[in-house]
């Protein structure tokens, strides 16, 4: 792989800081996958997928669509992932800045060997609308339960309150308006202090939307958004207090999301990085009003065994089994890149990471030029 150069700023761009997305099954073979895109000194973006097998792990990464040199900014972009057409597989959905101010929506579309198509555009907001880059976060669940995924939006405005929006996909997997549902009073939330996922929480075939916030004095809460038939949101709802006495540290968590257990409810998974430079995997399940349980610890990486700036996570069921598990990429000390997988069992905690894809040094990848989903 050519190798990639720092410019400007250097910053990766991030979803949404904290937050592990759900990959997706690129192939259509009942088993998730990895995706990465890579960025090259030249500034064209090249889309690759490693394709999880019975076992859970991955295989070699393989290229497919590369965006030409200089067409696409690497931070003016955000990525999604979700099988947008209804054709079984998942494809990649992203959001583009562009210079003049207005916001466009695309989609590359997956093939059969789990490559994809070239992005193609099928929404423009324009510069009048006058939407802020820092003020949306993006993500994508089917919310109306029609078998297609959708793309969803958090917008944050000026006197602070936080609209939930919600752009349905059609059959050619285009991406329609987007319109808002349930919006939070100015000031109640603080727009740095919640992370959002998305799932079927409550098992009813529409994905909601979840979300950790951390409370002014120190307490952690678990709210879900419901999603309604057609794909708007309620109000959230609190279910879980995690309390002050825990001590939990913000900056010390990573929530993902996933149907760890298998019992047809997405839950809400976490990673947590402690002061000794454990990681310790939890699992927060479900109940059927889409609520969340206590989180439960599981598999515990060793202190000072990995580096919790070195890794990248991804969620899927890698093995095809019913169950959603953790996959990592890491960046080891001696410049090479593998990917790992800890299979989720059938009460939703997690395994080990085991190890199964080695990217040698001599690939030259370049950790800040990757985007793992």
């Amino acid at each position: 792989m050519e190798q990639w150069l720092n410019q400007g700023s250097g910053t990766i761009p991030v979803e949404e800081p904290g937050v592990v997305q759900r990959s997706g099954d690129f192939n259509g073979d009942g088993r998730d996958d990895a995706v990465m895109l890579y960025r090259y000194r030249d500034s064209s973006i090249e889309l690759f997928t490693s394709l999880g097998d019975v076992n859970g792990g991955f295989g070699a990464f393989t290229g497919s669509y590369k965006i030409p040199a200089n067409s696409w900014k690497w931070n003016s972009f955000r990525t999604i992932v979700g099988d947008y057409n209804g054709d079984g597989r998942d494809d990649l959905g992203a959001m583009y800045a562009q210079a003049n101010g207005s916001i466009t929506m695309h989609t590359a579309l997956a093939n059969a060997q789990g490559g994809f198509s070239a992005f193609t555009s099928s929404l423009t907001v324009p510069a009048s609308a006058s939407w802020k880059w820092d003020s949306i976060r993006l993500t994508s669940g089917d919310f109306n339960g029609d078998g297609r995924d959708d793309a969803a939006m958090l917008y944050h405005y000026s006197d602070k309150s936080i609209e939930l929006f919600t752009s349905l996909s059609n059959p050619s997997g285009e991406f329609g308006a987007f319109t808002g549902s349930y919006k939070t009073p100015a000031n109640s939330w603080k727009w740095n202090s919640f992370r959002t996922i998305v799932g079927d929480f409550n098992g009813d075939g529409r994905d909601d939307l979840g979300a950790m916030y951390a409370q002014a004095n120190g307490s952690i809460t678990m709210h879900t958004a419901l999603a309604n038939a057609s794909g708007g949101f309620g109000a959230y709802t609190g279910s879980l207090t995690v309390p002050v006495s825990a001590a939990w540290q913000w900056d010390s968590i990573r929530l993902t999301t996933g149907d760890f257990n298998g019992d047809g409810r997405d839950d809400a998974g976490m990673l947590y990085h402690y002061s000794d430079k454990s990681i310790e995997l939890f699992t927060s399940l479900s109940n059927p009003s889409g609520g969340f349980g206590a989180f439960t610890g599981s598999y515990k990486t060793p202190a000072n065994s990995w580096k919790w700036g070195s890794f990248r996570s991804t969620t899927g069921d890698f093995n095809g089994d019913g169950r959603d598990d953790l996959g990592a990429m890491y960046a080891q000390a001696n410049g090479s890149i593998t990917m790992h997988t800890a299979l989720a069992n059938a009460s939703g905690g997690f395994g080990a990471y085991t190890n199964s894809l080695i990217v040698p040094t001599s690939a030259a990848w370049q950790w800040d030029a990757i985007r793992l989903l």
